[in-house]
C-alpha cells in the first residue's frame, strides 16, 4: 500500500467521526509527518464560535483539517507534513474533498507543505498551500 493510499485511508476512516447532520457532508483530514500518522480530524457541526448564528438552513462547522491540525501530538518542523482531505457521499462514491481557501491558509501556517484531495470527478490532487 502506498503512502498516499494510506493516507486517504485514514482520512475516510476520520470521516466516519464526523457528526453531520446528513451521511453526504461527513469529511475526514489525516496528517502525515512523513509516514508517521500525527492526527486526525472530522468536521463537527454546531460546534463554530459561540456567536455564529445556526438555522436549519444553514449550518456552520469547524472544518476537518482544523480540528485535524488542532489534535496533532506532534510538531516536527524538519520533516514535511502533509494533509489529506475525504470524503465519501450518500450513495458511497467519493465526493470532492477540496479544502477551502481559508484551510489552505491555515495549512500554509502550521507548516504543511502538501495537501491531498480528491476533485469533483473523483481523482485526486495536490497543491501547495
Amino acid at each position: 500500500m502506498s503512502q498516499i493510499d494510506r493516507g486517504f485511508d485514514a482520512a475516510f476512516a476520520a470521516s466516519e467521526l464526523s457528526d453531520a447532520p446528513r451521511p453526504g457532508l461527513r469529511m475526514g483530514a489525516a496528517l502525515f509527518s512523513g509516514s508517521r500518522l500525527l492526527s486526525v480530524g472530522a468536521n463537527l457541526y454546531g460546534r463554530s464560535h459561540p456567536a455564529s448564528v445556526q438555522s436549519e438552513d444553514f449550518w456552520r462547522s469547524t472544518h476537518c483539517e482544523h480540528v485535524a491540525l488542532l489534535r496533532r501530538q506532534h510538531y516536527d518542523t524538519r520533516s514535511k507534513l502533509t494533509l489529506f482531505v475525504a470524503r465519501r457521499r450518500m450513495d458511497g462514491s467519493i465526493g470532492s474533498s477540496r479544502p477551502c481557501v481559508n484551510c489552505l491558509k491555515l495549512c500554509r501556517l502550521a507548516g504543511v507543505t502538501r495537501v491531498w484531495f480528491y476533485n469533483s470527478y473523483g481523482q485526486r490532487e495536490v497543491v501547495t498551500p
